[in-house]
């Protein structure tokens, strides 16, 4: 029901107060496509606020993660994550594995 429902949830949850924090919430909880929809909607509108999971955990290796992936790094800086004076090894493993 996710592919059906998941685009009206992500922009529903895009028009609250605190809409990061409410779609983050939904992304931690919806898989396939509502994931995909929940996901964009977090990175155009509340990756400031979810850069820690955008990085760790947006990418989870379903292949519906190509759909964004390019939109997570470019929202969550992965540039600067994995490049920066303090980077996480975890963090690079991880992005290696996408």
């Amino acid at each position: 029901m996710s592919h059906r429902f998941g685009p009206l949830a992500a922009e529903a949850l895009k028009r609250r107060r605190g809409s990061g924090q409410a779609l983050l919430w939904l992304a931690q909880r919806v898989t396939g496509w509502g994931r995909v929809y929940a996901v964009e909607a977090l990175c155009r509108h509340g990756a400031r606020g979810s850069r820690w999971w955008l990085l760790r955990y947006a990418c989870d290796g379903d292949f519906l993660n190509g759909y964004f992936a390019g939109q997570v790094a470019t929202a969550a800086h992965l540039h600067e994550a994995i490049t920066g004076s303090d980077v996480d090894d975890d963090l690079v493993d991880h992005t290696a594995g996408c």
